[in-house]
């Protein structure tokens, strides 16, 4: 058996309970053969644990615990100190959850975990990797009270140089402060959405917000030596230190929307707001530590750079294709950036993997058949699956297309897709009102081949993800 390393994320704060985006990966003699969400086998959304991940991880490979070398481990909340109690317990309930045998390693630096990933999957020899978030480990020993009373990382830059990965700077990082993840989530729940897991809504809704409304309203400020900041504070609920926040520069806000209810215009606007000045910010941020390392390329690991708006503002503000973000790059795809983070420290080589959006396990025939003989389907056997498709997309209907291996990351991205005709008008409405039940602005993907994606978009490169 090739040298096995397990990859696993676990979203548990000591003493707490799992939060969100538990997965695994396995990697067999340096290659990712297959990761997947613990969400997608448990089918509890945000699921925070590893177990069923794992296990499926290794059924899919045909091995037991037994067969891995090592087992991989990335958390978040807890100190980035290595020997830390929290951390060395951690270690004594992954082997209670999985069986004894594998050595374990826990990356104690949630960030560092999320650059790795980064660069193990990112095509330079040098960039810059950003790594923004909502919340990470927290810097040296824990003290008492929230987590967000601690010092935590919020905000870091790595610089990646062939086979060397350093922290160059951090933002955000003193007990109490804010940061974008932060920021923006705040934003996300007081427009009636539930915390940051939705961000994606508030990057939606903002393109129906007046960016100039709130223009005078500073998001985060440009301090001397480049360090973004804001007066924006921490409350018990986390609202009512957004509402301070803008009657501390005079404009004050309508309460918060509840869910369900209709949008204020000022909602709208807020989200518009809140977009605007995270491109902003971030831009500039970016810009200057690229300019201060003289870097061309950079790649963007985090919760934060799922926000797709803001990644493209990006490439505007640097000029450049060379903005990475990999398929998964929120903490649901921490496993992977674990055991690229053990293998680079064992060998002293960084992994370069090709970018695989499909990595869950294989489905042959037989478990197709089983699983719709099991379920309360009709199914029916056609020769041309691709032209059947064809054809019903073009009489208005909705395709549910399964293809493949399951994508790694919140993409629907080919294998996992419901499809529709784009050059239908109500096509939205019929996705978002019958088949996903989710609000009217929320956006879809047009698909279309890469080499013709010129002729639909105005893009600087390919976005396969």
């Amino acid at each position: 058996m090739n040298r096995v390393v397990l990859g696993v994320h676990l979203s548990c704060p000591a003493g707490g309970d799992y939060t969100a985006d538990g997965n695994a990966a396995l990697v067999v003699d340096g290659v990712p053969v297959v990761a997947i969400a613990q969400e997608r086998v448990s089918r509890c959304k945000y699921d925070g644990g590893f177990a069923e991940a794992a296990r499926y991880c290794l059924q899919a490979a045909g091995i037991g615990i037994g067969d891995v070398d090592v087992v991989a481990v990335s958390t978040f909340g807890r100190p980035d100190v290595a020997d830390a109690a929290e951390n060395v317990e951690m270690t004594s309930e992954i082997t209670r959850t999985l069986g004894a045998g594998p050595r374990v390693e826990v990356v104690a630096s949630h960030h560092l975990a999320h650059a790795a990933a980064a660069a193990a999957q990112c095509p330079y020899d040098r960039a810059l990797v950003a790594v923004i978030d909502n919340e990470g480990s927290v810097i040296g020993r824990r003290t008492a009270g929230p987590l967000w009373a601690h010092a935590l990382e919020r905000t870091s830059y790595y610089l990646l140089d062939g086979e060397d990965l350093r922290l160059v700077a951090r933002d955000h990082d003193g007990p109490g402060e804010v940061g974008y993840g932060k920021a923006y989530s705040k934003v996300t729940r007081y427009a009636g959405f539930a915390g940051y897991q939705e961000s994606g809504k508030t990057m939606a809704l903002a393109a129906f917000g007046d960016r100039a409304r709130f223009a005078a309203v500073p998001f985060f400020r440009a301090a001397d030596d480049g360090h973004p900041w804001t007066t924006l504070g921490n409350s018990e609920d986390g609202l009512t230190d957004l509402a301070k926040f803008f009657v501390e520069q005079g404009v004050p806000l309508p309460p918060p929307r509840r869910a369900g209810d209709r949008f204020d215009p000022a909602h709208l606007d807020l989200a518009a707001w809140c977009q605007t000045g995270l491109e902003e910010s971030v831009g500039r941020r970016i810009a200057g530590l690229a300019a201060e390392h003289d870097v061309r390329a950079i790649c963007g690991a985090g919760g934060v750079f799922l926000n797709s708006v803001m990644n493209r503002s990006l490439q505007d503000r640097l000029q450049t294709p060379d903005v990475f973000v990999p398929p998964s790059p929120a903490d649901a795809g921490l496993a992977l950036g674990a055991a690229a983070w053990s293998i680079w420290r064992s060998t002293g080589v960084r992994p370069r993997w090709t970018p695989n959006p499909y990595l869950g396990a294989p489905y042959d025939g037989g478990a197709i058949t089983a699983a719709i003989a099991a379920s309360d389907l009709v199914a029916t056997t056609v020769l041309d699956p691709v032209a059947a498709a064809v054809s019903d997309l073009r009489a208005g209907r909705i395709i549910g297309w399964f293809d493949g291996r399951s994508e790694h990351g919140p993409r629907a991205l080919g294998n996992r897709s419901i499809l529709a005709d784009p050059s239908d008008p109500w096509a939205r409405e019929m996705l978002n009102n019958r088949v996903k039940h989710r609000e009217w602005f929320r956006p879809y993907a047009p698909v279309v081949p890469e080499s013709r994606a010129h002729e639909v978009f105005d893009l600087p490169g390919p976005v396969p993800f």
